[in-house]
């Protein structure tokens, strides 16, 4: 029930809100409440699987505020945003950026268990969400540098993204 985040899409399937003797619209508070939370649950679950199964991250959770803020600088900076773009054609975007985002978390997590850690990063230190979408950012632009922007691409926006009446 905690991750029936939608309504079941099949016509004969049961929906395991109603299940439970909720119902999605009286109680929305409670149930966005409870996807909040099983969310970061399943969150904190899966970060502390990768810190154990990732072993060579063990030495930079020793120095975590300075790590992290290399780690933050180094993909934002104008330069490596740049790069960034022009790979995004190639296999593998969506496990870099897990993979990134992954390690910048678990150091943010180890950061902020850690008052002299936090005492360490720099002012504006950007979080973790925030480096992740600007490389998410990037790739979707460099994306859209590779697209041939045709009749035939245009059609094919149109099919699956209508415009409303007015700008059709």
């Amino acid at each position: 029930m905690c991750v029936a985040i939608h309504q079941p899409s099949d016509a004969g399937a049961e929906d395991m809100v109603q299940l439970y003797g909720l119902d999605r619209v009286r109680d929305r508070e409670l149930l966005e409440r409870l996807w909040r939370e099983t969310h970061d649950v399943q969150r904190a679950c899966y970060l502390l699987g990768y810190r154990k199964v990732v072993g060579g991250l063990e030495p930079y959770l020793r120095d975590a505020a300075r790590w992290y803020a290399r780690l933050t600088a180094a993909p934002t900076d104008p330069v490596a945003l740049l790069n960034w773009r022009n790979r995004a054609s190639y296999d593998g975007h969506a496990e870099r950026l897990l993979n990134v985002r992954n390690k910048l978390e678990v150091l943010w997590q180890v950061v902020h268990e850690n008052s002299d850690f936090v005492a360490q990063l720099p002012q504006g230190v950007k979080k973790p969400e925030d480096v992740v979408s600007e490389l998410n950012s990037a790739h979707i632009l460099g994306l859209r540098d590779h697209i041939q922007w045709d009749e035939t691409a245009q059609q094919k926006l149109r099919d699956v993204s209508p415009l409303p009446a007015p700008f059709s």
